[in-house]
């Protein structure tokens, strides 16, 4: 099997620093991906670097590769004397990205946008493994210490792909009735690709949204429901505060409340209500993704002392106080 010198490929030496091998590596991942470069022998190369990077990147397994050389990709593959001593081995074809160099991928191609505080760990690349061979006209079950390793690492990346999603901010009524938006994300090089997400209906804040095959591999969004001033979401409910005169709360009133839906109800405020008085609207809250029921809206009454006074308002006031 041909050899493969990493320190070449990434236009290193085996002195090299940990920065100077990254810095090359971005470098050189820019500069051949397959979506910027066009060439016949682009991508074969963006393997390359990719392969080079993810050994030389880990210590340990830098530390493996200089030792056994050309014996490298032997042990790897074909499993030999110290085979489980290298079980963590990167995928032959370049495509496995570990938690080490998410962060700097997603950098290079996403303009450095959409990563939450905290280390990343990157879900780019197919990881090989499980499913059964062919022995003697039978399939039999293959199953190592190897496989299983990258089958966990794979369930590792998704999940910590999931913690580190992208943060995308929605108004209250988007959340209620879902929509659309077209998000561009920035490839490096001053490429640019727009992708259209949905939003479906009832998405509550912190719930994560998948989008498949971006980059060739999925990416998550973080919702977060924007607070408009008026409706407070809480899950399935939503709270607004209702302005009224003081007089009309020592009388009673009606006042006309806008919806979620677009339409307005109209609530009946009893005489002598008290400030932060709560009334329940049955049904008119967000509504549950999965059971498709709707939660409620609470209506919070806010007194307000009414302004720039007429003397006739001034004095029954006054008459008021007498009494």
């Amino acid at each position: 099997m041909e050899y493969k010198d990493y320190y070449k490929i990434l236009g290193v030496d085996k002195k090299s620093s940990d920065d100077d091998i990254k810095k090359s590596y971005k470098k050189l991942a820019k500069k051949y991906h397959p979506d910027i470069n066009k060439e016949k022998d682009a991508e074969k190369k963006f393997k390359d670097i990719s392969e080079a990077y993810e050994v030389l990147s880990d210590k340990d397994k830098r530390h493996k590769y200089d030792t056994l050389g050309s014996n490298w990709d032997q042990y790897q593959n074909y499993g030999g004397a110290n085979y489980n001593r290298y079980q963590d081995s990167t995928n032959i074809n370049g495509n496995v990205f570990t938690g080490s160099d998410f962060s700097d991928f997603f950098e290079i191609f996403f303009g450095g946008q959409g990563q939450s505080a905290g280390a990343s760990s990157s879900p780019f690349g197919n990881i090989f493994g499980g499913g059964a061979k062919k022995t003697g006209g039978r399939r039999q079950a293959q199953s190592n210490p190897y496989e299983q390793q990258q089958q966990q690492s794979a369930k590792q990346n998704s999940k910590a792909q999931q913690d580190n999603a992208t943060e995308i901010e929605i108004s209250v009524k988007e959340a209620y009735n879902g929509g659309s938006r077209v998000l561009s994300l920035d490839q490096g090089m001053g490429a640019k690709k727009d992708i259209k997400v949905n939003i479906p209906k009832g998405v509550q804040d912190g719930m994560k949204i998948r989008v498949p095959g971006v980059q060739g591999q999925d990416i998550y969004l973080k919702i977060k429901i924007k607070d408009n001033g008026f409706y407070k979401v809480d899950k399935k409910d939503v709270t607004c505060e209702v302005p009224v005169t003081d007089y009309e709360a020592i009388l009673g009133t009606e006042v006309s409340i806008p919806t979620l839906s677009g339409s307005s109800v109209n609530l009946k405020v009893p005489a002598n209500s008290q400030a932060g008085k709560t009334f329940r609207l049955k049904g008119l809250g967000m509504i549950d993704r999965k059971t498709e029921e709707k939660g409620d809206m609470y209506v919070k009454l806010k007194i307000v002392v009414p302004r720039n006074l007429t003397e006739a308002e001034t004095e029954l006031f006054n008459q008021l106080k007498e009494l």
